[in-house]
């Protein structure tokens, strides 16, 4: 499993070992994903572009390695949204009766 965040330049690699059978399709959400477009490989590395990434809604995802035989290997990768800007006060005045407080 792996969490990523929607926002910014979010990348996110697994190692895929294929043994003797090889890898046919990542497949997402029943279709099948674009080698270069929403991932990259290199060697036994699976990288999933930011690209893809920003497409996805918070939450967990799973995601298919289907293999020529055998079972299909699921990676499950868990988006999370980007944190609301902080709202924040430099000075409060407060002034209850006499005399007044500062809040900082």
């Amino acid at each position: 499993m792996a969490v990523a965040t929607t926002g910014g330049s979010n990348e996110v690699s697994v190692r895929l070992s294929t043994g003797s059978r090889t890898l046919r399709n990542v497949i997402y959400n029943g279709r099948n994903l674009v080698r270069g477009e929403d991932y990259t490989v290199s060697g036994n590395t699976y990288t999933f572009t930011s690209a893809f990434i920003k497409t996805l809604e918070a939450g967990s995802h799973k995601i298919t390695f289907d293999m020529s035989s055998g079972s299909d290997p699921v990676f499950t990768l868990t988006v999370k949204r980007d944190a609301p800007p902080k709202v924040v006060t430099t000075k409060t005045t407060l002034t209850i009766g006499n005399p007044s407080m500062l809040w900082v």
